[in-house]
């Protein structure tokens, strides 16, 4: 089964390579590994394969890295949680930063002009006002649904 792990860290030397190391320790392949530094934190998400043991696992060795704030882990297409839509003023230079942003915290962009990026984000009604709130501190965003 495969899980997604969103975890935000401080934003010291070599906590991603901590991180990828606790998967690679367990000998579990990682998928997909996207981090990004916005302010004094570091938001990364990781996808991999595992049983839901290994994944439990997993979630509690991540939990032992010094500088690891939190630990959201999902089964991939299980969650049942509210979808909201954002369009965040973003000027052309910054939009990378913004897209590997919103890679790392889950969303999924669904359209990009020069000016704006237009993403989507699953999540409880807290953990969408949390996300807003995060990068509101970077860019103007305004929710949608």
């Amino acid at each position: 089964m495969h899980w997604i792990y969103l975890i935000t860290a401080d934003d010291r030397p070599r906590v991603q390579s901590r991180i990828l190391q606790v998967f690679d320790n367990q000998l579990i392949c990682v998928d997909s590994f996207v981090s990004v530094r916005l302010g004094n934190e570091i938001y990364a998400r990781v996808f991999a394969d595992t049983g839901e043991c290994e994944g439990m696992r997993l979630k509690a060795l991540l939990h032992r890295i010094e500088d690891v704030q939190a630990i959201r882990a999902v089964q991939a297409g299980t969650e049942g949680n509210n979808t909201a839509l954002y369009s965040v003023l973003c000027p052309q230079r910054e939009q990378a930063s913004l897209r590997n942003a919103l890679a790392a915290l889950g969303a999924a962009v669904v359209l990009v002009t020069p000016s704006h990026i237009t993403f989507e984000a699953s999540g409880s009604d807290e953990e969408n006002a949390g996300l807003r709130e995060k990068l509101n501190h970077h860019w103007p965003v305004e929710q949608f649904g």
